[in-house]
């Protein structure tokens, strides 16, 4: 059973942390970072946690873009707090991830 099914509190304070480890080199490490935060997001967080994938978009590198897009794109269709903030969201993925977008 998965940690963040156990103490979903314990993890989301972890939250920076685990964004960090976004920069990480082991791609293994980012995709479980990349999960955890998938996972942790909710309605009351998803601003700030799209915000910072975001801002991992600008310097993420391309074999890992897609992935990170796609999680976005998720977060956001789940959670959007409003259509507005949803539509601008997926076209701020869209330009700064360049082609690497799934369809």
């Amino acid at each position: 059973m998965p940690v963040v099914d156990i103490d979903y509190n314990a993890v989301q304070r972890q939250r920076v942390t685990i964004t960090e480890c976004l920069k990480d080199h082991d791609i293994v490490i980012k995709k479980q970072a990349l999960d955890l935060l998938y996972k942790i997001t909710n309605a009351q967080n998803v601003k700030t946690v799209v915000k910072e994938l975001n801002n991992y978009l600008l310097i993420a590198d391309a074999e890992f873009k897609k992935e990170l897009s796609n999680k976005i794109c998720q977060i956001c269709e789940k959670y959007a707090p409003t259509k507005k903030w949803h539509v601008d969201t997926v076209i701020k993925v869209l330009t700064l991830s360049d082609h690497h977008v799934r369809e």
